[in-house]
């Protein structure tokens, strides 16, 4: 192909970074929803989720000694950390939709990541 020919191939438009990053947050949202043992969301509130995000957020500072103990990777641990800010979100939701329906099951409210 010659250089007059490029135009009849432009490049593939290239993905917006940002749609990956919200794919694998969600990712992570739904894996840890499915592992979570029965109750777990029921027991935390969420003020217990942001501390476990803020856990996260530290483990992906780089100026942290345990990074270099463990090893740990930035990106995984803010798309962790991601991911239990989504939990708390929907914790903060679903007390919203208990106090406004007067609903005493938990259960009856709570989304599914299907639903996100």
């Amino acid at each position: 192909m010659t250089r007059s020919d490029n135009h009849l191939n432009p490049p593939e438009p290239q993905e917006d970074p940002s749609v990956r990053v919200i794919d694998d947050i969600l990712a992570e949202y739904e894996t840890a929803h499915k592992k979570l043992p029965p109750g777990f969301e029921e027991t935390n509130t969420r003020n217990d989720f942001i501390a476990y995000a803020v856990a996260y957020l530290g483990r992906a500072a780089e100026k942290v000694w345990r990074n270099e103990r463990d090893q740990c990777d930035p990106r995984e641990m803010l798309v962790k950390a991601g991911g239990l800010v989504i939990s708390a979100i929907v914790a903060i939701d679903i007390l919203d939709i208990m106090v406004e329906d007067d609903t005493p099951e938990f259960m009856d409210v709570i989304p599914g990541p299907e639903n996100l």
